[in-house]
């Protein structure tokens, strides 16, 4: 039974704890910049005018946040979903099974269409938002703490070394000169970096940055939807609440005695499997249940198999010994603090030049040169797949007319002057799309280019098909804009590649490459101001578009918008469908975009302490003809590309 995995689990939390990643990077290296040595005047003075730039401080800090955080409930939303019916997709046959049996009563329903699971996953959303909103608001008091305290620790620094020089040289100083204030900055700047940006204190007293409690309400939340979820299901069909604990390897202590344990939610007994031998199980409560690291806790990565009386058969137990199972979680634990390490070392730089020390940038880096040389060694010994992706900051900016340690001049350096054959180069957007597929596993299968492009007809009849997957809208869409440049590509993979594919901050990535042409918006009512959109884009041109839960290729044109519909069973309704007009499936252009698009009819608006934040939604337009020769996305849609005894695609798909 392929169950949801403890690695989707984490998957599903890592584009949340970027953006609070990204955020805190930003913050910090914005802190750094109230701090350049450069505008150190007197002491006195110096400290007067950087508590008189608190409140600019506070408003930065409060756009930074509310920049990076407006499009969570929206990618929380659409994870909780995907969640939930991941968790559902393979006992939900069992059930019906069991339903035709006559073990089980059919609810007539699927998980993406219950009232039930629809109302369980809203609830989950609602207390994740309300924990992000709180993470919020202290993360931006924890900005302002930090910026007060770095004043106080610059301040004092400096008064200490001025009395050093006083009693030296037998007079007050009048200024402390540029080695006291550098010195005075670096502490400060020091003192940032150790303490960080809070985001929660837990009921010990411990702070927790802002991007691992983001993650683990995110993780932890996301598996109470999938858990909620498989309940649910097994009550609509009337299947009691008997269930075993599924198992994995790398479980924790709390956790790895139950794996293959049958449990109720209720209360314990016997049941009878499908072979007629009978087992016990015990309530929910005689496990670690409830503890924070214990069964279906935080960062817990199991989950319940519906066992059904008379019909059921338990699955294998865990084929790891409890010594091996510790083994590998200690080395996944080890490796996220090498990450962590890195991370902050290059933070530290990053920190260091906004402040413009010269010194202190040379010595981070060295630092970072340092962790990440800990890192190959970790990864050469354990064999574990390096994730260069978590290693990296945002936010970095050098100020200007810095040079850095490491600038010197090569004008005694000859020259060859010789022409050489330069090979394809793939831009660094591209590369980075591309090291994020390689790290996730997808296969890749190269495309090659047509000696004569097909027509459009002709292109749309060979990709088009009823879905067979979790909803390949975008995949297709990019698969598209291949063939129409003259690329050879199919779809319908499905799995890791399609999840990749349909996941916003990847398209966003995608329509970055150097030399594509696109344009992101951000809007508040996201039916209504993409259909202003829209109806404003230039005539017969053709777009890539990403907005709400859909994506598609769309066009305006004489007689009204369009979009071109890839995944219906029947070849009638595939192709051109106008957004409007006579023959359109949902009537005025806001409704297509809401019924088929997804998209949000209302404004999302929350309450921070210091004033109410939009959450905008983003609505990326590519143009489609900017693909052409474009190297980096060539490469990229052999993520894309299957073979066509691999295709999920037939009679038994649908539109998604």
């Amino acid at each position: 039974m392929a169950q949801l995995t403890p690695k989707e689990i984490l998957e599903i939390s890592e584009p949340v704890e970027a953006i609070y990643q990204r955020t805190i990077d930003e913050l910090l290296i914005n802190i750094a910049r109230h701090f350049q040595i450069s505008g150190w005047e007197r002491t006195r003075y110096w400290e007067i005018k950087k508590l008189s730039e608190m409140g600019a401080l506070t408003a930065e800090s409060a756009a930074i946040i509310a920049k990076n955080t407006q499009m969570l409930p929206g990618e929380i939303e659409k994870a909780f979903l995907q969640v939930s019916e991941k968790a559902c997709l393979d006992i939900d046959p069992q059930l019906r099974k069991a339903a035709e049996e006559g073990k089980l009563q059919d609810p007539q329903n699927t998980p993406s269409t219950s009232i039930m699971m629809r109302q369980d996953v809203q609830a989950y959303v609602d207390q994740a938002v309300d924990k992000m909103n709180m993470t919020n608001t202290t993360m931006l008091q924890s900005t302002q703490q930090a910026y007060l305290k770095g004043i106080t620790t610059a301040v004092n620094a400096a008064q200490i070394e001025e009395a050093k020089l006083a009693l030296e040289s037998g007079a007050l100083a009048v200024t402390t000169g540029v080695e006291t204030r550098t010195m005075a900055i670096r502490k400060a700047m020091n003192q940032l970096a150790a303490t960080g940006i809070t985001g929660f204190y837990d009921r010990a007293g411990r702070k927790w940055s802002a991007d691992a409690y983001a993650a683990m309400v995110v993780r932890t939340t996301a598996h109470n939807a999938a858990i909620t979820a498989i309940r649910t299901r097994q009550q609509e069909f009337g299947g009691g609440d008997i269930f075993q604990v599924s198992s994995h390897p790398g479980a924790r202590p709390l956790c790895f005695p139950y794996q293959g344990k049958f449990f109720s939610w209720s209360g314990s007994g016997v049941f009878t499997d499908g072979a007629g031998h009978k087992h016990q199980y015990d309530n929910i409560t005689e496990s670690s249940y409830g503890e924070p690291a214990g069964l279906f806790g935080i960062n817990c990565g199991h989950h319940p198999i519906p066992m059904i009386d008379g019909f059921s058969y338990p699955q294998d137990g865990p084929e790891q010994s409890e010594a091996e199972n510790d083994k590998e979680y200690e080395e996944s634990q080890k490796q996220r603090q090498y990450e962590r390490e890195i991370r902050e070392a290059k933070r530290d730089v990053e920190v260091a030049k906004a402040t413009g020390d010269a010194e202190a940038v040379k010595a981070a880096e060295q630092k970072v040169a340092q962790k990440q040389a800990n890192m190959r060694a970790y990864v050469k010994e354990t064999g574990r797949p390096r994730r260069y992706d978590r290693e990296q900051i945002a936010g970095a900016k050098i100020p200007e007319g810095y040079r850095g340690w490491r600038a010197q001049s090569n004008s005694d350096i000859p020259l060859d002057k010789t022409p050489k054959p330069q090979p394809k180069q793939v831009d660094p957007e591209a590369e980075k799309v591309l090291d994020k597929l390689k790290q996730r596993g997808v296969k890749r299968h190269p495309v090659k280019e047509y000696d004569v492009t097909p027509a459009e007809s002709e292109i749309i009849a060979k990709l088009a098909g009823g879905d067979m997957t979790k909803g390949s809208c975008s995949s297709l869409a990019f698969a598209y804009c291949g063939n129409k440049n003259g690329l050879d590509v199919i779809d319908f993979r499905g799995g890791e590649s399609q999840d990749f594919f349909s996941r916003t901050y990847n398209i966003d990535n995608i329509s970055k490459i150097q030399g594509v042409k696109a344009t992101v918006h951000e809007v508040e009512r996201e039916a209504k101001d993409t259909w202003q959109i829209l109806k404003g884009l230039p005539q017969d041109q053709q777009y890539y578009l990403a907005v709400g839960k859909h994506a598609a290729i769309v066009q305006n044109t004489e007689t009204g918008v369009k979009y071109l519909e890839l995944q219906s069973r029947h070849d009638t309704i595939n192709g051109w469908t106008p957004f409007e007009g006579d023959g359109a499936r949902y009537g005025s252009g806001e409704m297509t975009l809401r019924k088929r698009f997804g998209c949000r009819k209302t404004i999302d608006k929350v309450s921070y302490f210091s004033g109410d934040f939009v959450f905008k939604k983003k609505v990326i337009l590519i143009e489609v003809d900017s693909f052409k020769d474009n190297e980096g996305f060539k490469e990229i849609l052999g993520y894309i590309n299957t073979p066509v005894g691999e295709q999920k695609k037939g009679a038994a798909g649908s539109v998604r």
